[in-house]
């Protein structure tokens, strides 16, 4: 699980500090019988943060990457049962083994007919901006409100975290903008792709969900 710096650190680090002065501050000396005390009580006082401040933001962060990892699996779910009305193949019986990328690739990948895949079928029916893209643009927005919900209730400290779902914001705005019949809809297909195949066109494949990566990061 991911925490955060400053949810866990600073009460690491005081609560040791407390711990080191009470050790050392064991002589019958006024003074150091007044810095045993001072301790004491940041001793106690961290162990008060911990409870009611440290504990309760962890548990509230685990909650929203919880959401955020339900609505994800349910969004790439409803996206594959487009996939496959739009592909013709409704045949395929179990539909959670292609949320595995081998094999969401390698079903995808077959030939529907003589001079196109499954997948080319599913990126006609976007290009058509029926009611298979309609539904795309539906899933994609209540995917972005949920990462938006979780962005306005925690406080997201790793930049590479924050940078991450404002460009997925921007990705699905765009992808709200698509027009049908233009070359906009590669840009669709191939976000959907790379999502459900796990391309990077940068890094080429990958081995983990990106996705998932940084909602367990936040």
């Amino acid at each position: 699980m991911h925490l955060n710096r400053p949810t866990i650190v600073t009460p690491l680090v005081v609560f040791f500090t407390a711990i080191l002065g009470i050790y050392f501050a064991t002589s019958e000396e006024p003074t150091s019988k007044m810095v045993y005390s001072i301790f004491v009580s940041l001793l106690a006082s961290c162990v008060f943060y911990v409870g009611t401040v440290t504990i309760p933001e962890i548990q509230r962060r685990k909650r929203i990457r919880a959401g955020l990892k339900k609505q994800y699996h349910w969004f790439k779910k409803l996206c594959v049962d487009l996939f496959l009305i739009a592909s013709d193949s409704q045949e395929y019986d179990n539909r959670e083994n292609l949320l595995d990328p081998g094999e969401f690739r390698r079903y995808f990948e077959i030939l529907a007919n003589d001079s196109q895949t499954r997948w080319d079928l599913v990126a006609t029916a976007i290009d058509e901006g029926d009611y298979i893209f309609e539904e795309l643009v539906n899933q994609f927005e209540f995917l972005i409100h949920e990462v938006n919900c979780a962005r306005s209730r925690v406080e997201i400290y790793d930049d590479d975290v924050e940078d991450f779902f404002s460009r997925m914001v921007q990705t699905v705005h765009r992808i709200k903008l698509t027009k049908p019949n233009t070359d906009d809809f590669k840009f669709v297909g191939r976000t959907l792709w790379a999502i459900f195949t796990r391309w990077d066109h940068t890094e080429g494949q990958r081995q983990d969900d990106i996705i998932e990566t940084m909602i367990e990061r936040i």
